[in-house]
């Protein structure tokens, strides 16, 4: 589900950089919701059957959680015209 949240971003806006720079969210937050969504994972979690590794582990499965709901809570915010939304960095998320 997190993957598809970040393909989605990236649909909408253009590319990463333009989901960035369109929902007010640090590079540095979509790198590593990418990262933590493409390269780790167990067969109940993994984005690819392939791609399976390690279990995310459960700093990872907070920071995801958290990094979602923010994300889909901005989506929202510019879907109903807000502006100069401050950035979410990865500051304002639980470390990982």
């Amino acid at each position: 589900m997190a993957y598809f949240c970040l393909t989605q971003l990236e649909v909408n806006a253009g590319g990463r950089r333009g989901a960035a720079s369109r929902y007010a969210l640090s590079r540095e937050v979509l790198a590593k919701l990418g990262e933590l969504t493409s390269k780790y994972g167990d067969a109940k979690t993994a984005r690819k059957a392939k791609a399976m590794g390690r279990p995310h582990t459960p700093a990872e499965v907070t920071w995801l959680d958290s990094a979602i709901k923010r994300i889909i809570q901005r989506v929202g915010e510019v879907d109903a015209g807000a502006t100069n939304l401050q950035e979410i960095t990865l500051k304002d998320l639980p470390p990982v």
